[in-house]
């Protein structure tokens, strides 16, 4: 059945909404947060949204029912007292089922992750908001967000990546590609003789890891069938729980030996059994130290031989790097 058709079959057999909606205002402890509210809000998120409040002296009505439970607004509420606000707008809504509750509690949240955005006009608004030197956070969009969207025009067509040339693979383990003042080694990177190959006597500062997640790859990993990867050679799904973490003991241990004093360990992870192996593997590996962690990037950084230094300035730097990444 046609949209059009469909659309209308919907207008004749649901009455439109009758119950008038008032806005009220009351103490910003009133309002209670629902329990079976699934949407998470980050910390970063809530500030975000205070600052935006707090500069536009504008807060959207939080959605309760009729016992003042929380149906939508749980972060505008959290921002509200984050702000010190001693009243928040609230609309009672009576009318609705435990079930319709639930129902609206969730399509609140979902159909606004399904909308999507007019990119050129996207585009146009942020680049006249900069133009009027207004605080473009405040929109919500973090600055690298809004990098992506202004560059999006010129990424389309360099984003195309060629398709691989037919034949075998001229890469072998050992090989050291040098691409001007870069190296790039393929090995395995459990082996201490590719760190050696690849960094001579010198030691990075800084440490971006990707190991397998020991998840099969083959007819999993696809881009909805649009691509096809073959399995790795090693971690895709073979390993025990304990056989990972022994596995990622092994790279992290020699991602510090080869780093120096204080450098930054990113590494992205997973969640699920094979995610619940990154923390153990890290906490246990000599002279690394977990700074922090979230869904899926865990940042970690390498001791300095004396342990106070290490605290004091490698503290300082995690927290200058993770602080719009991980909160």
């Amino acid at each position: 059945m046609p949209v059009i058709q469909r659309s209308r079959k919907l207008a004749d057999s649901s009455p439109p909404p009758t119950a008038r909606l008032e806005v009220d205002y009351v103490s910003v402890d009133r309002p209670r947060p629902s329990s079976k509210n699934a949407r998470l809000h980050s910390r970063k998120k809530v500030r975000q949204l205070a600052q935006t409040i707090a500069a536009l002296k504008v807060i959207s009505p939080i959605i309760v029912d009729e016992h003042f439970e929380i149906l939508a607004g749980h972060a505008r509420l959290e921002a509200a007292k984050l702000l010190g606000l001693n009243e928040v707008p609230i609309i009672r809504v009576p009318h609705l089922s435990e079930a319709e509750k639930r129902a609206y509690r969730l399509a609140d949240n979902r159909f606004s992750e399904k909308a999507t955005w007019d990119n050129e006009l996207l585009s146009v608004e942020i680049r006249e908001l900069i133009d009027l030197e207004f605080d473009i956070e405040l929109t919500g969009f973090d600055t690298a967000d809004i990098d992506i969207i202004l560059d999006e025009d010129g990424l389309e067509a360099s984003d195309d990546i060629p398709a691989p040339a037919p034949g075998p693979a001229i890469a072998r383990v050992g090989d050291v590609f040098h691409l001007g003042n870069h190296r790039l080694v393929c090995g395995d990177a459990r082996d201490p003789a590719v760190y050696k190959a690849l960094m001579g006597s010198e030691k990075a500062q800084l440490v971006v890891a990707d190991a397998p997640y020991n998840v099969k790859i083959d007819g999993h990993v696809s881009g909805l069938g649009k691509v096809r990867h073959a399995d790795f050679m090693v971690g895709s799904g073979e390993f025990s729980y304990e056989q990972f973490v022994l596995f990622l003991r092994t790279v992290f241990i020699l991602l510090v030996s080869n780093t120096v004093d204080g450098a930054i360990h990113f590494s992205l992870w997973t969640g699920g059994t094979c995610g619940r192996c990154w923390r153990p593997a890290m906490a246990s590996s000599p002279n690394l130290r977990i700074s922090s962690y979230g869904p899926r990037l865990m940042v970690a950084w390498a001791l300095f031989t004396d342990p106070a230094t290490s605290w004091s300035l490698s503290t300082k730097a995690a927290e200058s790097l993770t602080s719009t990444t991980l909160n």
